[in-house]
């Protein structure tokens, strides 16, 4: 398949509700774009500390992760930022694993969004079974 990568802008959530309640001014909402990597086989998004940081985000205690390799770890889970992603001006509120050196979106995020990787032109696109509508899949009965 290759690596897939995707523009996006990750904002403080807590700003953003600031702003709205008229407690700040726009221009202190902390937010960054940034190119993030795509990965089918991870769940939670992913943002390296210096990014937390930079967003003013606040950790909201430790969960175990386990990767690929089966290893096992507990890490710091962080507080809610908006996640949306520029080519198809979709967003979700994530909570997101503060690890590693890069932002990586995981299933969850394309699954909120109506999200599927496009294999061919390697890129995140609109899910094409739903004809350009937002469609979000529950697990349960009427």
């Amino acid at each position: 398949m290759g690596e897939v990568r995707e523009k996006i802008k990750l904002t403080n959530l807590k700003d953003k509700f600031l702003f709205e309640e008229n407690l700040i001014t726009e221009d202190k909402i902390r937010s960054i774009e940034i190119d993030a990597l795509v990965d089918t086989g991870a769940v939670m998004t992913v943002i390296p500390e210096y990014f937390f940081k930079k967003l003013g985000l606040v950790k909201k205690g430790k969960e175990l992760v386990e990767y690929a390799n089966g290893e096992r770890e507990e890490v710091p889970v962080g507080g809610t930022v908006e996640v949306m992603s520029l080519s198809s001006d979709r967003s979700a509120d994530m909570r997101c694993v503060v690890l590693g050196n890069e932002v990586i979106l995981g299933q969850l995020f394309l699954e909120e969004t109506d999200l599927v990787v496009d294999c061919r032109s390697k890129k995140i696109i609109p899910n094409p079974d739903h004809k350009g509508q937002l469609v979000i899949n529950i697990k349960q009965t009427k």
